[in-house]
């Protein structure tokens, strides 16, 4: 795993939480999958998502959206960049939990 985001709508104290864990590095021209599920707080919507370069640049890499309604997804592309990269929700309304994960398709 590269990396992942987890968001709940009602974290420990009440309000939204988001945690973002980076664990291991990019490799241009490597193939990963990015998985996700998500589930609304009522009607199912769509939720984006974007990678990004971690550390001062945080450039875009790439980005893209799911349906938020309790499927998992998965869904396979290149990262083109080297190095550790982090993925980020961009907006959460309406959203209960939701979480997307970055990793290698070979392992």
């Amino acid at each position: 795993e590269l990396a992942r985001v987890v968001f709940s709508a009602v974290g420990p104290e009440g309000v939204p939480t988001s945690e973002k864990v980076i664990s291991d590095i990019a490799v241009v021209g490597a193939r990963y999958t990015l998985e996700a599920q998500c589930s609304p707080l009522a009607e199912p919507l769509q939720l984006s998502y974007v990678v990004r370069a971690a550390g001062d640049e945080q450039r875009e890499l790439t980005g893209g959206t799911f349906r938020c309604d309790g499927s998992f997804i998965a869904n396979e592309g290149t990262i083109e960049a080297d190095g550790p990269v982090e993925v980020s929700f961009i907006a959460t309304d309406g959203v209960w939990q939701a979480y997307a994960r970055i990793v290698p398709v070979d392992g």
